[in-house]
């Protein structure tokens, strides 16, 4: 056994302090051990094991060695593995490391079991193909400690790591995979940039991803955040984080902040939310993710920022949950919808918020009893849309978001939720065919609301016995196709001379109508059913009574011809 002791003196306080590192090589194998600091002597030509150097193919560094000198094994040409002993104290490569380990072209593994200073150790080296951390003291890993060792297949992370510094593995183009320990709790910049991996888990510990990444991992498809209730931060708005990756699917479990991150990424087709974390969708956060397909939207969110998914362009249906309140501007602006739900629970749709989707022709806003406001009059929330289609259970404020669609042909009225229609709403929708309304009682038509609506030809479809209601109602008289199902004729009233004059009695009736004309003369008495069969005509001057006791229970209309105007009247008989 071959060893080297050396002596460092304190001169400036007058101690003498010793420190003994060892070197013995056996079979190939050359074991660093003691305690202490290699000496600088050591490096390149003056170490003791120069002459055999070509003989080494293991090194292994004991765990009491703390510092290895610059050149201490450079031409170890045969070196396959090093091995860093588990220890507390950090093994310092001086000078950087710089190069500790130089022109070993054979060098495939490197083992270690504690911290080491001094980046340049490994750096660069494109033979490493695996890296063993063992033990549980390693909490370090450097800054670009093994960035471009192109040939690093696998390394394993323990839980004891707090820090990978930035550009850790930068350039390790074969490192397809890794797992990230729970224990760091940020990524720094470039830490995987330009690395093989074709997907990456982040863990719920880790608070923020810094700069560039994962830039450049160009098999990067899949990335899933873990569920958390701590937000996610991407630093500097999560510029670049993963710039120049083909990610396709996105999964993650936790609010996410800094809107960069997936921010023009036109290879994403799906994006998972998980769990019941994510409460927030920050604005532009998919913007301009024209591959974007398939998205969830759970029921925890409860905010959507502005141009979230704005020029998602394949995004052809989104269900949006009742969790959220308002729909903010452009947030699906120029996106591939076809149609979209509003769900009963949002009150505000801010202007373009659907604006330039050329494909969307079908609108639904849920039934509610609060009005549905769009906000600045509805400005072109559907600007450029294509819409044939408008269903609406609500009552609606904010004019302008249907004004002037021609393109409109069908308007229905969903529920008995809709009471008033405001100014102008569909002013302008001259391409509109059919209306239909399932409230009984005609909703308030306020002033040209129905403006330049082909009211001759345009079917008004309304509930069965409401036709009436709606022939005599503002804004609705009009049109001159209101249907119900039945034909029979609407009730007149008692109008004008009339009123004082005709009376029928007794309504509801069992067998008989009463009819007190005054001084009126009677013509004709015509009583029909609801569906506007003819089931009765008396033909008399004057008739005081008629028999009904026939006629199967249910509602008729009585028409009453008098030489002075006509009367209908509805009765039920019992």
């Amino acid at each position: 056994m071959k060893k080297a002791f050396l002596m460092l003196i304190a001169v400036a306080i007058s101690i003498t302090t010793f420190a003994e590192v060892t070197w013995e090589l056996n079979n190939g194998t050359l074991t660093i051990g003691g305690t202490g600091t290699m000496p600088s002597s050591w490096g390149g030509s003056g170490a003791p094991w120069y002459s055999n150097q070509n003989s080494i193919s293991t090194i292994v560094i004991g765990s009491g060695v703390i510092s290895v000198c610059s050149e201490a094994f450079y031409g170890c040409n045969n070196l396959g593995t090093f091995t860093i002993a588990n220890g507390e104290d950090a093994l310092d490569f001086s000078n950087g490391g710089l190069p500790s380990l130089g022109t070993c072209p054979l060098l495939t593994t490197v083992n270690f079991g504690r911290n080491i200073t001094g980046r340049l150790q490994f750096q660069g080296k494109t033979s490493i193909t695996t890296i063993n951390i063992t033990g549980d003291k390693v909490t370090r890993i450097e800054n670009s400690a093994f960035s471009s060792c192109t040939g690093l297949t696998s390394i394993n992370l323990p839980n004891t790591i707090t820090f990978i510094g930035s550009s850790a593995f930068s350039g390790c183009i074969s490192l397809t995979s890794i797992a990230l320990p729970n224990s760091i709790h940020d990524i720094a910049s470039s830490t995987f940039s330009n690395t093989g991996l074709y997907s990456i888990i982040i863990p719920s510990n880790i608070n923020i991803i810094h700069q560039e990444a994962f830039y450049g991992c160009n098999s990067l498809a899949t990335v899933t955040i873990v569920e958390e209730e701590n937000a996610l931060n991407f630093s500097n708005g999560g510029l670049q984080a993963f710039g120049n990756c083909p990610l396709t699917t996105v999964n993650f479990g936790r609010n996410i902040t800094g809107r960069l991150q997936f921010q023009g990424k036109t290879s994403i087709t799906t994006v998972n939310i998980t769990g019941d974390k994510v409460t927030r969708i920050e604005e532009s956060a998919f913007s301009g993710c024209t591959g974007l397909t398939s998205i969830n939207l759970p029921n925890t969110l409860t905010f959507i920022g502005s141009s979230a998914f704005s020029g998602c362009i394949s995004l052809t249906s989104i269900a949006l949950p009742n969790s959220i309140h308002d729909i903010t501007s452009s947030t699906f602006s120029n996106t591939g919808l076809h149609s979209i739900i509003i769900p009963s629970n949002i009150n505000i749709i801010h202007q373009e918020a659907f604006y330039d989707c050329s494909n969307l022709v079908t609108v639904t806003i849920a039934d509610e009893e609060n009005a549905l406001n769009f906000s600045n009059g509805g400005l072109q929330a559907f600007g450029n849309c294509p819409l044939t289609t408008v269903n609406f259970g609500r009552n609606i404020t904010g004019r302008l978001q249907f004004q002037g669609k021609t393109s409109i042909t069908t308007v229905h009225i969903t529920g008995d939720k809709v009471t008033r229609i405001e100014n102008s709403a569909f002013s302008g929708c001259t391409g509109i065919t059919t209306i239909t309304s399932e409230n009984p009682i005609p909703p308030i038509a306020e002033n040209d609301c129905f403006y330049g609506i082909d009211k001759k030809h345009c079917i008004v479809n309304v509930p069965e016995g409401s036709r009436c209601a709606y022939k005599k109602a503002s804004g609705w008289k009009d049109f001159e196709n209101i249907i119900d199902g039945t034909t029979y004729p609407c009730e007149q009233g008692v109008v004008g001379v009339l009123e004082n004059q005709l009376l029928i009695y007794p309504n509801p009736t069992i067998r008989e109508l009463r009819i007190e004309s005054g001084e009126l003369i009677i013509e004709d008495i015509i009583i029909y059913d609801v569906f506007g069969k003819i089931q009765k005509i008396e033909t008399v001057k004057v008739k005081d009574t008629i028999d009904i006791s026939n006629l199967s229970t249910g509602i008729y209309f009585v028409k009453i011809c008098t030489t002075s105007g006509e009367v209908i009247k509805k009765i039920l008989k019992k």
